[in-house]
């Protein structure tokens, strides 16, 4: 891949992960597009997406949690979506002894895998 070529490659620049709130799309185009010389930070730029919809589904921003009580010290600052499972998980005795016994802990009683359905 270089420049100029638009075959599958993730060495092009990434687009932002907001998406307009009013419907709007294009036509598609034959492969990805070359963002070489796109401002993809510009408020006008439109992020490629599979199907068009009429509104955002998710912007892709950490999400805002507050809590109280006991565990609650480990909701402060930034945290990746991510992290919340594991932290609420933490600050519930009876639900990380339920995953425990799923078979999903370490040996210091931990949860390192997300349970299966």
């Amino acid at each position: 891949n270089g420049p100029g070529y638009t075959g599958a490659s993730n060495a092009q620049p990434a687009g932002p992960k907001k998406y307009p709130h009013e419907p709007s799309n294009s036509e598609p185009a034959a492969g990805r597009p070359d963002l070489t010389h796109v401002d993809t930070e510009a408020p006008s730029y439109m992020q490629e997406s599979l199907v068009p919809t009429k509104s955002e589904s998710h912007g892709g921003e950490d999400v805002g949690i507050w809590a109280t009580g006991p565990g609650s010290a480990a909701f402060r600052g930034t945290l990746e979506e991510n992290v919340i499972y594991h932290v609420i998980v933490q600050a519930t005795p009876r639900l990380r002894e339920r995953l425990c016994k799923a078979g999903t802990c370490d040996s210091a009683g931990v949860p390192v895998e997300l349970p299966q359905s």
